[in-house]
């Protein structure tokens, strides 16, 4: 039998627990508590959803998730050209900062900070 690929809920039983196998994986080797910042990369709502709350609601998710291993500050990074996640970042509390870690000084970029409560 050929393995078959689903889409699954992540609050469902089965994603929870494999995420919960994967941090237990992944914490020893890159422990996450104390960090400076957390990053979030690659966000992506399809056109079809926006508009929707989703991306609200993934960003709620991730600061949860945040502050549950003690990460006091969110990052991210974005283009110039993607208005739509600058107004949701810019709605949720994420404020413009020079660029951070491994980005550089680039005119179609721009870097947000969000400090969680």
């Amino acid at each position: 039998m050929a393995p078959v690929i689903t889409p699954e809920h992540p609050a469902s039983p089965e994603a929870t627990a494999l995420i919960a196998e994967l941090d237990a994986h992944l914490t020893p080797l890159y422990p996450l508590f104390g960090t400076e910042y957390g990053e979030i990369k690659r966000m992506w709502v399809r056109p079809q959803f926006r508009g929707l709350g989703y991306g609200k609601l993934m960003l709620d998710h991730l600061a949860a998730y945040a502050r549950t291993h003690d990460i006091a500050t969110l990052r991210l990074e974005t283009g110039i050209h993607q208005s739509a996640a600058i107004r949701l970042y810019e709605r949720e509390g994420f404020k413009r900062i020079p660029p951070f870690g491994s980005y550089r000084n680039d005119p179609v970029s721009l870097c947000y900070e969000k400090r969680l409560e």
